[in-house]
């Protein structure tokens, strides 16, 4: 596509030519700060390129990644990104073995004469730092409002295409630069789950604490220039090498296993009345199984132990858990004379898993998303009345009110409360683009100089 003249009808239909329309408007959003910062990258990566011998890459590298290999872990857009992170850690942060400078300073001398603009935004991006935020709002298509959680304020950044994807509460490492009196994103991100941020700001902390004790003029900012890249890249690269799957367990704490108990059946009459002859068990409306219920342990419900069916001339006896197969088989053997135990098998969540991919496990909804996403708030808004009287496992054991009372258990209950208006959000978000007959696919966008994904 040829590029609009200046003369030219504006594109965006006004009838007025492209000078006196939405180019006025770029030159608002690209002012001439952000213009030499965007040269003065390419050339501040030229420069590198010419120093960079062999053993200068490996050794940038080496000091970037450590052991972690991205190409055996990363793959697609994922890869590019930890490119462009290393890019962007180069530019600002790399120090040159041999002088002991940064490639800013490096470029600097090598200027005879930089203009003082030039020398302004070279200097801007000399001291800036890579830090840890937390989205604050989120304003769609212009900008964020972030908490700097290491360094402490708040930042009004202009920021379009990370709008699409983020979410309030959401946490990330980047860089923010200051051009033509606002806020940018560098280009460098590296997102992280919600529930990993007490994890990184205590890592952060130690290593600080432990820095400190060694020179005491030491504050954090300097800390992070000199740290940053590492603590932030290890952070996020560590989700990529060292991804499990999460342990499940039901509401007993039993691991989750798929297990099945198989039984012949001498006369499935007289087997049926046996089985409705068990107070735990609740039949189905077709007369052909029944579900075993437990004891409550919360006070809304009864917790669904296990199912027994019949196909053809077998009995099964399905659970989701050893133990609980086991407590079933008991109550069948103590109940039941007309079945004959033949076998048992169990399953993983993971192998179950693995034997779907690729595999179309979830029925389409005939539900209109709107409708759905109603039915879905009106449940939230019950679970949320009835979760403040709960006792909550990451609160010790305390519901949310008891927790409230002390400084400690105040933070605990905000944070929880932080995901799950993420959850809920990012739950919003997909049926919203459910509406639009859109699907959430991982792209490239453009972040301050630098592309990086959105997903």
């Amino acid at each position: 596509m040829s590029k609009t003249g200046r003369n030219d009808p504006c594109s965006c239909g006004s009838g007025k030519k492209y000078k006196k329309c939405c180019l006025q408007n770029e030159h608002v959003i690209t002012g001439r700060e952000e213009s030499i910062k965007k040269r003065l990258n390419k050339e501040l990566i030229q420069l590198f390129e010419k120093l960079a011998t062999k053993d200068i890459v490996e050794d940038a590298l080496d000091e970037f990644w450590g052991n972690f290999e991205p190409s055996t872990h990363l793959s697609g857009e994922a890869l590019k990104m930890s490119e462009q992170n290393f890019i962007e850690w180069i530019v600002h942060d790399w120090v040159d073995i041999d002088t002991g400078k940064l490639l800013i300073d490096l470029y600097i001398e090598a200027s005879r004469v930089l203009p003082l603009a030039e020398r302004n935004v070279l200097d801007m991006m000399k001291s800036s730092v890579l830090s840890l935020f937390e989205v604050q709002e989120v304003f769609p298509d212009k900008g964020l409002l972030l908490k700097d959680l290491l360094l402490g304020g708040e930042h009004d950044v202009r920021e379009k295409a990370a709008t699409a994807s983020l979410r309030k509460w959401d946490i990330f490492a980047a860089r923010i630069h200051e051009v033509d009196g606002q806020q940018i994103m560098s280009g460098a991100v590296y997102p992280y789950p919600l529930s990993m941020k007490e994890e990184i700001l205590g890592d952060y902390k130690y290593g600080f604490d432990k820095d400190h004790k060694q020179y005491t003029e030491l504050t954090m900012r300097q800390f992070m220039k000199t740290n940053g890249g590492h603590y932030c890249n290890f952070h996020w690269y560590d989700i990529f090498e060292n991804s499990q799957m999460p342990q499940l367990t039901n509401t007993h704490g039993h691991q989750m296993v798929i297990s099945k108990a198989f039984y012949e059946v001498k006369n499935k009459k007289s087997a049926l009345e046996s089985l409705r002859g068990i107070k735990s068990l609740l039949e189905y409306e077709d007369g052909d199984g029944f579900d075993w219920l437990g004891k409550p342990i919360k006070n809304d419900h009864e917790t669904l132990l296990g199912n027994i069916y019949f196909e053809k001339k077998r009995m099964i006896l399905e659970t989701n858990s050893r133990e609980r197969l086991k407590k079933g088989k008991t109550l069948i053997k103590k109940h039941i004379l007309d079945v004959i135990h033949k076998a048992d098998t169990f399953e993983d969540i993971e192998q179950r898993l693995q034997s779907r991919q690729g595999k179309q496990t979830e029925p389409i909804s005939e539900i209109p998303p709107e409708v759905e996403q109603q039915l879905i708030n009106e449940y939230m808004d019950k679970h949320y009345r009835q979760w403040i009287k709960d006792r909550i496992p990451a609160l010790g054991g305390k519901t949310p009110r008891q927790a409230l009372r002390s400084k400690k258990g105040k933070k605990q209950v905000i944070e929880l409360l932080k995901q799950m208006e993420n959850m809920e959000e990012s739950k919003r978000q997909a049926v919203k683009r459910q509406i639009q007959g859109t699907g959430r696919e991982e792209k490239m966008c453009t972040i301050g100089d630098f592309q990086t994904i959105v997903i």
